[in-house]
C-alpha cells in the first residue's frame, strides 16, 4: 500500500503489517530530507537498507508516487520492484548503505558525508563505532577504531603530505603512545597530546641521530642525551 501524509511531507510505498510499514518499502520525508529504500519493522528502519542524498531525480520519483494507483497486489509488487530498480540505479546519490536498528545506522555499513568523505565499517546507534576506515576529502586516510564518530583507540592515519602516524587516538587526534613519520623521513616515537609531541619521546632525524627526553608542544625541553645510531 501507499501512504501520503501531506502535512509533514511524508510518502511511503511498500509492505505493511498491523497498520505500520513492515517489510520492504520506500519512504521519503521532506522535512528531514531523508529518502530511504529498504526494510522496515513496525514502522522503523531495521535490517538492510540504503539512504540517499535528496537531489532532483529522487524528488521527481517521490512526486510520481502521487500518481500511482495500483489496483491489485500483483500490480503493487511490480510497481515497488520497478521503483526499487530505478532508485538503486542512482548510485552517485547513495548516502548510506548497510544495516539499521530502530531507525538508526547500526551494524556494518558505508556512509558518504556531505563533503564526500567516505567511512566504511561498524556503526552503533547512528555513529561510527568500532573498527572502520575513512577516506577524507583532503587525501588523508584513517584505519582503526572509532568511538562516537571519531577515531579513538588504536589506528593508523596516513596524510596527503606523506606523513604517517600509528598509535593511540582520542576524539580524532593522536593521544597517548604513538609513532609519527614526517614527510622528510624524520620520526618521533613517544607520547602525544592533541596531535602534538607531549611527554617522553625520541626524535630520529634523517641522519639517524636520536634525541630522547621530555617534549612539550612539539619541542624538546629537557634532553636525556643525544646519540648517533650507526
Amino acid at each position: 500500500g501507499m501512504l501520503h501524509f501531506a502535512a509533514r511531507g511524508i510518502i511511503y510505498f511498500g509492505e505493511w503489517k498491523f497498520g505500520a510499514p513492515d517489510g520492504e518499502g520506500i519512504k521519503y520525508e521532506k522535512e528531514t530530507e531523508d529518502f530511504y529504500l529498504g526494510e522496515f519493522v513496525n514502522g522503523q528502519k531495521n535490517n538492510k537498507g540504503t539512504s540517499y542524498f535528496v537531489k532532483s531525480p529522487l524528488i521527481d520519483i517521490a512526486e510520481r508516487f502521487l500518481t500511482i494507483n495500483p489496483t491489485s497486489k500483483e500490480e503493487m509488487k511490480f510497481l515497488l520492484e520497478s521503483l526499487k530498480n530505478t532508485v538503486s540505479s542512482l548510485t552517485r546519490l547513495t548516502k548510506y548503505s548497510g544495516t539499521y536498528k530502530d531507525n538508526l545506522m547500526h551494524g556494518r555499513g558505508t556512509l558518504k558525508f556531505e563533503d564526500q568523505s567516505l567511512y566504511s565499517g561498524f556503526f552503533v546507534s547512528g555513529l561510527p563505532n568500532g573498527q572502520g576506515k575513512k577516506n577524507f576529502t583532503n587525501g588523508d586516510y584513517y584505519k582503526g577504531n572509532f568511538k562516537d564518530g571519531n577515531p579513538s583507540g588504536k589506528g593508523i592515519l596516513k596524510s596527503a603530505d606523506g606523513s604517517e602516524y600509528s598509535g593511540e587516538f582520542k576524539d580524532g587526534l593522536a593521544n597517548g603512545k604513538g609513532r609519527k613519520r614526517f614527510p622528510d623521513r624524520t620520526v618521533y616515537s613517544g607520547q602525544f597530546i592533541d596531535g602534538v609531541a607531549n611527554g617522553r619521546g625520541t626524535f630520529t632525524d634523517k641522519f639517524r641521530n636520536q634525541y630522547t627526553g621530555l617534549w612539550k608542544d612539539g619541542k624538546l625541553i629537557k634532553e636525556d642525551k643525544a646519540k648517533v645510531k650507526r
